[in-house]
């Protein structure tokens, strides 16, 4: 038997003002829901969710079980929610206080005054819909978020303070105990002790590194190189690329000189590893050192390295004959030196870049102007249409019951009516059922068949 199809207006919540609106478990899954302009409202969806979608939520309380995919809210103010999704996205929101799970990194944007929690609703069977929904519960970046909208000197959203976190539930007996299957730090009295991140880590050691539309691409590289150049992660020119801090066997490495694996030293060098030159490019593990090889034996040689004589015989070659790198780079192509000034064709590069990025900003500007201008003609549009209807219906029943009072009179005259032709002979039953008002033509032979009938009786 074919799976009887939904309907959809039973997996959307809209124009609702102070009520409770509740979806149970198994009335949801697995397909979308959605809310649109709700204001003092409670909201429970208690089931595995495909995705949600919210927009104009105000003074409401929203409760969201496992959601599979995004939960996307646009334009809402002074709510509280709690959440258990693979994406959280908050777009123009502000005054929000959310209790989050996210496996991914929540995203903001135009959204200011938003305080994050970690998840805190309890209700039955959720340990069984989080499964469905595919979430793995320890890999939970609620406090991870990135803000589109960055901007130095203002604080768009912050980690909630342990003394503001509270417990929230939902109950039906007969479907069991209320369960959260979402585990947290023990800051808010959970069992985890890891250190709560703050900021996205997806990129950068301060999270995601957000730029203007005006920051040109130097300007942005510029920036990146810092807070490499900060953190320590510069490579050294000159140094072997096995370095470390000691060698393998517990050697210092002297100075000048950088250590091998082995514990041989390398003397600096500028040349290329194939290009060839009077000294050898590298010590090899087996090549003796002057003061004796590396099972301390004699100092006099015993091996030699095949690569310290010019290979194929190529003696005092272009350093570019085996397209080896520069004098300046190492055997990995690890730049020595400053790099190069900037061409004129980089200079024009970048002004073009510039140049694009304020064309682009511009025409998102104007863009979010135009939405802006839509959604205030499109609001102002059912504002209109809702006074109309409101008035059509008033009207309506307005005259439904002038008509219903008209009807009850008519009723009474034929009941008061029919009551006197009781006591009336057939004659004066006939004349009461005719008008002799005086705007009638002519009604002188009806008085004359009416006389004569009266005579007969």
């Amino acid at each position: 038997m074919a799976r009887k199809r939904p309907n959809p207006a039973d997996f959307r919540f809209e124009k609702k003002v102070g009520e409770t609106l509740t979806r149970e478990p198994g009335q949801i899954f697995p397909y979308d829901f959605s809310i649109d302009t709700l204001e003092d409202c409670t909201v429970y969806l208690l089931d595995t969710i495909a995705q949600v979608t919210g927009d104009k939520c105000k003074n409401c309380r929203l409760h969201f079980g496992p959601t599979e995919g995004p939960i996307f809210l646009r334009d809402c103010s002074n709510c509280i929610i709690t959440a258990v999704c693979g994406q959280f996205r908050l777009k123009n929101c502000r005054d929000l206080k959310i209790y989050l799970y996210c496996s991914s990194d929540p995203s903001i944007e135009y959204s200011s005054n938003l305080v994050f929690g970690p998840y805190n609703f309890s209700y039955p069977l959720q340990d069984q819909h989080l499964q469905k929904a595919k979430l793995d519960q320890n890999n939970n970046l609620w406090s991870q978020i990135f803000d589109f909208n960055k901007t130095e000197g203002e604080i768009h959203w912050n980690i909630m303070q342990p003394g503001e976190f509270e417990e929230m539930e939902w109950e039906k007996p007969e479907l069991g105990d209320k369960v959260n299957p979402i585990r947290r730090s023990v800051r808010y009295g959970g069992d985890l002790q890891e250190e709560i991140v703050e900021g996205s880590q997806e990129k950068g050691v301060e999270g995601l590194m957000s730029f203007d539309i005006k920051t040109g691409q130097k300007e942005a590289e510029q920036a990146m190189q810092g807070l490499l150049s900060g953190a320590g992660n510069q490579a050294q020119p000159s140094q072997n690329v096995f370095e470390e801090e000691n060698d393998f066997f517990g050697n210092q490495p002297q100075s000048g000189e950088s250590g091998d694996i082995f514990g041989g030293t390398t003397q600096q060098y500028s040349g290329d590893i194939f290009a060839g030159s009077s000294a050898p490019p590298y010590s090899d593990a087996f090549e003796p050192q002057s003061s004796g090889d590396i099972f301390g034996g004699s100092s006099e040689p015993q091996y030699s390295d095949a690569f310290a004589a010019q290979p194929f015989g190529a003696q005092n070659s272009d350093p570019q004959y085996f397209a080896g790198q520069e004098s300046n780079q190492d055997a990995f192509g690890q730049a020595g030196t400053a790099p190069h000034a900037p061409t004129e064709e980089d200079l024009e590069e970048i002004e073009r870049t510039r140049a694009r990025d304020a064309e682009n900003q511009e025409f998102m500007r104007k863009l979010y102007q135009k939405d802006e201008k839509e959604r205030a003609v499109k609001d102002e549009k059912r504002r209109k249409a809702k006074e109309e209807l409101k008035l059509w219906y008033d009207n309506r029943a307005k005259m439904t019951e002038q008509k219903r009072a008209m009807n009850r009179d008519e009723e009474t005259y034929k009941k008061q009516q029919k009551a006197e032709f009781n006591d009336k002979t057939s004659w004066k039953k006939v004349a009461s059922m005719i008008d002799f008002k005086e705007d009638r033509k002519d009604v002188t032979r009806m008085k004359s068949v009416l006389l004569s009938k009266k005579n007969e009786n």
